[in-house]
């Protein structure tokens, strides 16, 4: 069986905010330590990789600091999904087993424009034995923590995050009682 995981990238929050945002939110979730300005935070519900709960999340995330939020699905290794969400729109819907959509959108979302030739490549490749290390490729074009792929709620409470970091440095979010 492959890698089944959902996490989400914003561009531009601390870790430390986009962890009171969840608290607000009332969420289950796990925050990685920001790195060049894109904070990592897994999401357990969102981890049975139901694109309604992902995508409204995202959303109150992204209006709420007003910054562009990336969700990663990988499902059973089979399939990558990638959707962008800024403020109330998505701006790019990604599925490896669909149509590649303007690379040059996601590229620019995380400031690295210059990227979109090889991103673009990444994403049009017709099929990837293990779609997790597509995420992995995507991920480095994009200037993401290594945190930002291979890992979900999951994988982070048992510890599997890689990248250097480990569980401890993850900030727990938990719902109020």
């Amino acid at each position: 069986m492959g890698a089944w995981y959902c996490n989400f990238t914003a561009h531009g929050v601390p870790a430390s905010g986009l962890a009171q945002t969840l608290s607000d939110l009332n969420r289950q979730a796990l925050v990685a330590p920001t790195q060049k300005g894109n904070t990592v935070f897994y999401d357990e519900e969102a981890e049975e990789l139901d694109d309604v709960v992902a995508r409204e999340l995202a959303t109150r995330v992204s209006r709420k600091h007003n910054c562009p939020v990336l969700i990663s699905a990988v499902a059973d290794d089979d399939e990558l999904w990638l959707c962008l969400i800024d403020g109330d729109d998505v701006t790019f819907n990604y599925s490896s087993r669909g149509r590649p959509d303007k690379a040059s959108t996601l590229a620019s979302a995380f400031g690295r424009k210059a990227f979109t030739p090889l991103l673009w490549i990444a994403l049009k490749i017709p099929y990837v034995a293990i779609e997790s290390s597509r995420h992995g490729f995507i991920a480095t074009l994009l200037g993401l923590p290594a945190w930002a792929s291979h890992t979900g709620y999951r994988y982070a409470e048992e510890g599997d995050l890689g990248g250097g970091i480990t569980k401890d440095d993850l900030i727990r979010v938990s719902p109020k009682p």
